[in-house]
């Protein structure tokens, strides 16, 4: 838990779920004067078939 581990340290932490509250803890992690660790989880399966089929069209060429 980065975000409470941060916490630990005196920082503000702050853990999305989400993708669409990224823009409004962005916005006020920037407006803040202190420092903010935001954590957000990545479904690393999804990055991958999305980078399969996309990569799966190039073609390298000599």
């Amino acid at each position: 838990d980065f975000a409470r581990y941060a916490e630990s340290f005196g920082a503000r932490g702050v853990k999305i779920e989400r993708g669409d509250r990224l823009t409004r803890v962005l916005e006020e992690a920037f407006s803040r004067d202190t420092v903010t660790v935001i954590e957000c989880p990545i479904d690393y399966s999804v990055n991958y078939e999305a980078f399969s089929l996309e990569l799966e069209h190039l073609v390298c060429s000599p």
